[in-house]
């Protein structure tokens, strides 16, 4: 192997082993589809985070081969561990199945709490990481032994680190305030718009209701963390109105049964005036009322 082609190399398999790593965990507690399914709805998160760490991977190759006694390397250890934390955080409700056989309930569920905040604090993280290791190259003037790296002299590189640190804290405010927390660990949903939340074992049902053209549809929001949501919300669903009419549903037009996050519409017929839905599951029932 070549010392210049190194670093490239280095850094392209860190990225592709974190990558790896995420969909390894998930295949193991759900399958290869669910995790297909997790890494699109998050992979504007995902491959930066994956991309910051090979980076940081290459630099730190590229330090190590150009200075054997440097001892600002140790950076990519902390800022990548971060990394790998919150990659971790991302997929980490999934280790809640097969948490019991690692011990690491507590820290599984933890993550997946707060896995939104984890993410962007592991990007920022990622960038500070790249930036102290670019301020090392500079310092130690190094930068001339790779054409690709001699972009930094021409920048202040501890201000860009201060400047990434204050924007970090302020993302991460705003993950705090907009994804303060992820809602299958909670036991709400927020109370606007005659929205209603029920739990039935482990399970969250959150539930809207409204009516268009005539039909009453429900929005739903269904999430667990324990186990798998394996069943047919038009099956196990249905609504008695204030004339003791049951109705079951139209359709439901939503996401398949399975997984950990589910959401869709179920329709109905329009109740007269008030109206109950209930959902009926093998662990147990929950009820709705709207209108009275």
């Amino acid at each position: 192997m070549k010392k210049e082609s190194k670093p490239f190399i280095f850094g392209a398999t860190a990225s592709i082993i974190l990558i790896a790593f995420y969909f390894i965990i998930v295949s193991l507690a759900e399958s290869f589809e669910h995790a297909m399914r997790e890494f699109l709805d998050y992979y504007l998160l995902l491959i930066p985070l994956a991309a910051g760490f090979g980076i940081q991977v290459g630099l730190y190759t590229f330090l190590r081969e150009s200075m054997r006694s440097l001892h600002a390397v140790k950076t990519v250890t902390a800022s990548g561990g971060m990394s790998t934390t919150s990659m971790v955080a991302c997929c980490a409700h999934h280790l809640v199945d097969i948490a019991p056989l690692l011990g690491v309930t507590a820290a599984a569920a933890f993550l997946a709490k707060y896995q939104v905040l984890f993410m962007v604090i592991g990007l920022f993280s990622n960038a500070l990481g790249i930036l102290i290791m670019l301020e090392v190259i500079k310092n130690n003037e190094i930068y001339d032994k790779s054409g690709y790296l001699l972009f930094v002299k021409r920048y202040d590189l501890r201000l860009l680190q201060k400047a990434t640190f204050i924007i970090g804290i302020a993302a991460s405010i705003v993950a705090i305030i907009f994804f303060p927390v992820h809602a299958g660990l909670e036991n709400s949903i927020t109370k606007s718009l005659g929205s209603q939340s029920r739990q039935i074992g482990d399970i969250i049902f959150g539930a809207t209701p409204s009516f268009v053209d005539g039909v009453l549809e429900i929005s739903f929001s269904i999430d667990t963390h324990t186990g798998s949501l394996d069943f047919e919300m038009d099956k196990v669903s249905q609504i008695v109105d204030s004339k003791k009419k049951r109705m079951l549903p139209l359709e439901w037009n939503g996401s398949a049964p399975g997984g950990h996050h589910r959401k869709g519409i179920l329709r109905f017929s329009k109740p007269n005036g008030s109206f109950t839905l209930y959902i009926t599951l093998d662990d147990g029932s929950t009820s709705f009322k709207w209108g009275g």
